[in-house]
């Protein structure tokens, strides 16, 4: 069987996203165990982080096509940003050592 995981006991994945409705930036801690049909998972935590307002309304004029280039560079800097701060926000509230 082709695995594009090399063999380790556990494997931790931290997941991130934000739907179109553009409610909240949601993170999620996650281990895996196991392969296969063997693959054991536990779930360990989630946090809803809203959009700061003034970054949630351009990133929905970027959905509508209504930003010029360097407009929508700065809003994807800001949005990486905001991303990046909720995973903080989750790893002092889970109480995470990050290394």
């Amino acid at each position: 069987m082709p695995t594009f995981l090399p063999e380790k006991a556990r494997y931790t994945a931290l997941g991130l996203m934000s739907g179109t409705s553009l409610d909240a930036i949601e993170v999620a801690l996650v281990h895996f165990t196991g392969r296969g049909l063997d693959t054991r998972v536990e779930f360990v935590g989630h946090l809803g982080v809203g959009w700061p307002p003034a970054l949630k309304g351009l990133l929905s004029a970027a959905a509508q096509g209504g930003l010029d280039m360097v407009t929508l560079t700065r809003v994807d800097k800001a949005a990486g940003e905001a991303f990046a701060a909720a995973v903080n926000l989750f790893i002092a509230e889970q109480k995470l050592n990050p290394a």
